[in-house]
């Protein structure tokens, strides 16, 4: 009885966003199969893609986008909307 405990707790530990960086691919597999493994592949793929894209849209984008001088003496808000281009 405390087995089956242990591996629902343990379970429960997985579903946290940590787990989700931290289990290897051979536990996923064992545990869930290939499809399960496939879609989580895809969705760290994703993250890191969309990681990579919101470091480029903020570091170079963004103050490129403040460096035009279309609207002016408009409030900050109105700088960063698209029109400010």
């Amino acid at each position: 009885m405390k087995q089956g405990r242990a591996s629902s707790e343990s379970d429960k530990k997985e579903t946290h966003l940590g787990g989700f960086f931290s289990i290897s691919d051979e536990a996923i597999l064992e545990r869930r199969g290939v499809d399960a493994l496939n879609y989580l592949l895809f969705l760290r793929h994703l993250i890191f893609f969309l990681a990579i894209i919101s470091v480029l849209c903020i570091f170079i984008i963004l103050p490129i986008n403040l460096m035009g001088n279309y609207v002016r003496g408009k409030s900050l808000f109105s700088r960063l909307t698209i029109k400010n281009s």
